[in-house]
């Protein structure tokens, strides 16, 4: 004998259109809200980083300085908003050709000033010499915000590092 067994409906697997319409609601109002604080925590970075990329460079030069056995500079030109790195030849300072010299354009909204000491504000460069000594001092980046980081090697032997980081809104 044969038996009739009544047809079950498989159950639905996906999610319907509506459903999905509604989960990408929810995300554009969150992305919505959230926004307007991200945007001040990728503003708050560009001193920063412009810090640690000025460190570094300054950090290659230094190197440079002593591998090669000539003097190198970085130079910060407040006028032109770039940074580069130049090295003795010939008694002149050129263009280096590594591609870690090379000028770079301060991000939009950043400035850059040397604070101290007077003769580096008015030659625009530090220097590194091939005993590994330096000429100390201190740049000033300031973001329209009010984020100001400052960069510092404060005596002939020191390093360039990023001493302190302070206001703009949080």
């Amino acid at each position: 004998m044969h038996r009739c067994t009544p047809q079950l409906r498989p159950q639905s697997l996906g999610f319907s259109l509506l459903e999905m319409v509604a989960v990408l609601m929810v995300i554009a109002v969150a992305l919505a809200v959230a926004a307007p604080s991200l945007s001040g925590f990728a503003e708050g970075r560009r001193t920063t980083d412009t810090a640690r990329s000025l460190t570094a460079l300054a950090g290659w030069a230094r190197s440079q300085a002593v591998s090669e056995g000539r003097m190198y500079r970085l130079h910060v030109d407040v006028d032109a908003r770039q940074y580069f790195v130049t090295a003795e030849t010939g008694g002149t300072f050129e263009p280096v050709e590594s591609t870690l010299g090379q000028p770079v354009d301060l991000p939009d909204r950043v400035t850059v000033t040397w604070e101290e000491p007077e003769q580096v504000r008015e030659a625009g460069y530090v220097t590194f010499y091939p005993t590994g000594r330096l000429t100390p001092a201190t740049l000033l980046l300031e973001e329209a915000s009010g984020i100001r980081t400052r960069v510092r090697a404060v005596s002939v032997t020191d390093r360039f590092a990023v001493v302190s980081s302070s206001g703009g809104p949080r």
